[in-house]
């Protein structure tokens, strides 16, 4: 979890594969922005509890409650979108509680939140898909090298800062590529492959686009 304290208390849960039992008791490092002696002794027992109590905060003052990897939440507990519609239609909605769902995987996300069968359809009030840095602002994470090599590097990493940040800025393009896209122990090696690998493509989603890299390779 990670906190932070402004004009508005903020509150930000990181999941990754957690269980949700484990995620919710990270809510009870909000007593350190949060100044409530109940806190203090306060352990959430499921999520509506969690949630229905950051609302009775947020009757006065703003509060923002981030929930970011969301859809590996959804997988260890089917339930948790309608448990957030039931808490919103009778709790949330009437407070000032600012919820914001994300994550990292698209399709997931569409399912569980966006989709018109999701319990939460139609009770956003907005949305936003980041998209990869442009060729501008990723030039920026190699401010030595040269037009040509900026291309080359942002034609690898396609704008995504987690490949970008993979290269070194102090070792040449040609060093960075042997080390982290060649290797077969390196980050990118088998990038192309993951999103086949661990589901986050359509069955037969790659059957071109695999093989026409690896020939050009």
């Amino acid at each position: 979890m990670k906190l932070c304290k402004g004009s508005k208390t903020f509150i930000r849960a990181d999941v990754w594969y957690e269980l949700t039992r484990f995620a919710i008791r990270l809510f009870s490092a909000a007593r350190h922005v949060i100044d409530d002696p109940l806190l203090r002794s306060l352990t959430f027992s499921d999520w509506e509890a969690a949630l229905v109590y950051f609302a009775q905060k947020a009757e006065e003052e703003r509060l923002v409650l981030v929930l970011d990897e969301f859809q590996y939440l959804c997988e260890d507990n089917a339930a948790l979108p309608s448990l957030i519609q039931r808490f919103w239609d009778l709790h949330g909605k009437n407070s000032q509680l600012f919820l914001i769902l994300c994550g990292s995987q698209v399709r997931k996300m569409e399912r569980e939140v966006l989709a018109e069968k999701s319990p939460l359809y139609g009770r956003r009030t907005g949305q936003l898909q980041l998209m990869p840095l442009s060729y501008r602002d990723s030039g920026r994470f190699f401010p030595e090298y040269s037009p040509k090599e900026k291309i080359v590097a942002y034609g690898i990493g396609g704008g995504i800062p987690a490949y970008l940040n993979r290269f070194d800025p102090q070792k040449t393009l040609e060093q960075n590529i042997k080390d982290e896209l060649l290797s077969v122990q390196s980050y990118l090696f088998d990038e192309v492959n993951f999103p086949r690998n661990f589901g986050l493509l359509p069955n037969g989603s790659g059957r071109i686009g695999n093989p026409v890299l690896t020939s050009t390779c």
